[in-house]
């Protein structure tokens, strides 16, 4: 049996046992392989976790009461997504026209603590400008929800596009990552990291001007839910440090960035083990995805192997320090 197979086999027999129960079982089949414990113990931890960021979701209140038709001005329409904590809806306002509003349930920000770290991420987010950043226009916490305004922004979400039109040319994948290389160069230089980049957050208009949406706000959601020991996030775009629990930074982003470049030149995931903690293994694992050697327009992928190697490294100090570094590379390509 390979090391992933018997991984998987205790991991399946102990993921619903009892924290003691799993302790017994561990201690008898790991007596001889002190490794083999903590692989399937930290397999166990991040299912665990999102298993129950997943629970504290199912607590949203947009599931279950019906929202009113306005709020402080804000008409709402259709709902556009949900994600992190919240769910994002369509609105219109007399001064601000269209726009798309983040609600949040209010008990993230129950307590002065949570309000006061909303109130300042707001404000931060507000102060971001970048023409590939989507805006923040205002912010406010009303009894049911906390509230972001943010600008509605036109096109596909990357997802769809990949999925509409197929891998993209190497020199469009460029392009797309460049533009979200200068948006997190602003971003970061803030302190400001998203912590879920992914293609649903990253909106493509008919002219290849790109958008990245959410911002922050999955570093605010991570924030209220950290505390009681869960994660959230998207399993196949969270960094190893994300799956861990470790403290996450703007080199989180970039490995995130080598996951979403991988998927725009081979249509596919670069971590998808099918089930969440399968995912969360091979990231763990810290293997770094094949590309071919050629994308689908034909341009050859080798100079792109090495630098996706330094954005998917697992360990964070092995990876690119900054987006300035990347763009430096991308612009350093054959051809460019």
């Amino acid at each position: 049996m390979d090391r992933w197979a018997q991984v998987q086999k205790i991991f399946d027999h102990l993921a619903d046992k009892s924290p003691s129960h799993r302790a017994d079982y561990l201690d008898m089949v790991c007596e001889d392989d002190p490794a083999l414990r903590e692989e399937v113990e930290s397999l166990l931890l991040a299912d665990d976790q999102v298993q129950g960021a997943q629970s504290a979701l199912n607590l949203n209140p947009f599931a279950q009461a019906p929202l009113p038709d306005n709020i402080r001005g804000y008409r709402l329409g259709d709902r556009l997504g949900e994600g992190g904590m919240g769910a994002v809806f369509a609105a219109t306002h007399p001064q601000f026209g269209e726009v798309a509003m983040k609600l949040l349930p209010q008990f993230a920000v129950a307590d002065p603590v949570a309000l006061a770290r909303f109130e300042q991420e707001a404000a931060a987010l507000q102060r971001l400008e970048h023409p590939a950043l989507c805006a923040v226009k205002e912010t406010f916490v009303t009894e049911g929800y906390a509230v972001l305004v943010m600008n509605r922004v036109p096109g596909r979400s990357l997802g769809q596009l990949l999925d509409e039109d197929g891998p993209l040319p190497l020199t469009r994948s460029i392009d797309l990552l460049e533009q979200l290389c200068a948006a997190l160069v602003v971003a970061h230089g803030k302190s400001i990291f998203h912590r879920d980049i992914k293609p649903g957050n990253i909106m493509v208009d008919e002219r290849d001007r790109l958008c990245l949406i959410d911002f922050g706000i999955a570093k605010f959601a991570d924030n209220q839910l950290t505390a009681t020991g869960m994660i959230l996030g998207t399993p196949s775009y969270m960094a190893p440090e994300q799956w861990r629990g470790d403290p996450l930074d703007g080199r989180s982003d970039l490995w995130a960035l080598g996951v979403v470049w991988f998927e725009m030149l081979t249509g596919r995931r670069a971590y998808d083990g099918g089930e969440i903690a399968a995912t969360g293994e091979l990231v763990l694992a810290g293997g770094i995805p094949e590309l071919p050697r050629a994308c689908a327009a034909g341009e050859p992928l080798a100079a792109v192997t090495q630098i996706l190697a330094r954005l998917l490294a697992a360990d964070q100090q092995e990876r690119l320090s900054d987006c300035g570094d990347l763009l430096r590379l991308l612009d350093e390509l054959p051809g460019r």
